[in-house]
């Protein structure tokens, strides 16, 4: 089965963690997100950096937005009294709760500067991840997690082109991958709620202008969370918790 050209079936590390997450099932034993780690690790092996750094270049020309946005090299460092005292249904109200509840920062990864265009985009990529959460409504249960990951792929193949946006959103389309294989097997009562969230992220994804990560949502924390998503076409979101 083997050939030159099929990198990602020749890694047998890939084989192997691909085969046990798609087939197992979820326990105390194994946690929901146990072999992440390991997939991270064999999809980085197999990544193409020449090629990702050539299509920023290539992204950079043909996306002015896009290279305004890099060039800007925008970060923030969000500590907890930095979202206190914003009126309750405020996007700052949500990070504050976030943050005093769950006992994480905003920017808990990747926290060393970034050397180049693609560490930047991965470093505001996790920056953005809680938030992204909040404003769509895609919860942070597995449904929600596959619905705000299918959003951004749609949206990304669109804002950054399929080059760069097919680099950008292959890990999730492995997770969402996983996700759906576990459901199809194993939990089939929620198998309609997967096909419902993968059908709304899609099309959230789809009305979207511009990928979400390209905005500055510290910009916006003084905003009901329905005034973004209106201001931003994010009407068609759920309600948060629609499939906790």
């Amino acid at each position: 089965m083997c050939s030159s050209d099929l990198k990602y079936l020749n890694s047998s590390r890939l084989r192997d963690v691909f085969v046990q997450e798609g087939l197992r099932k979820n326990g105390r034993d194994v946690p929901l997100a146990y072999l992440v780690p390991d997939a991270i690790e064999a999809f980085d092996q197999l990544k193409d950096y020449d090629l990702i750094r050539q299509l920023l270049v290539d992204e950079r020309k043909r996306k002015p937005e896009f290279a305004q946005w890099l060039d800007a090299r925008f970060l923030s460092s969000i500590k907890i009294e930095d979202v206190a005292g914003f009126e309750q249904g405020t996007l700052g109200a949500c990070v504050h709760e976030f943050m005093s509840g769950s006992g994480y920062a905003i920017d808990f990864m990747l926290l060393d500067a970034p050397k180049d265009d693609y560490e930047y985009l991965n470093k505001r990529l996790a920056q953005n991840h809680d938030i992204e959460h909040m404003v769509t409504g895609f919860g942070t249960d597995p449904a929600g997690e596959s619905a705000l990951m299918m959003c951004n792929a749609n949206s990304w193949l669109s804002g950054v082109g399929p080059g760069l946006g097919g680099e950008m959103s292959r890990f999730n389309n492995y997770l969402t991958t996983m996700n759906l294989m576990k459901a199809g097997l194993h939990y089939t009562e929620v198998l309609a709620t997967f096909y419902e969230a993968l059908r709304a992220g899609i099309e959230v994804g789809a009305a979207l202008e511009r990928p979400l990560f390209l905005i500055r949502w510290e910009d916006y924390f003084a905003w009901p969370i329905q005034d973004i998503r209106r201001y931003f076409n994010l009407s068609a979101s759920p309600a948060s918790g629609t499939w906790g």
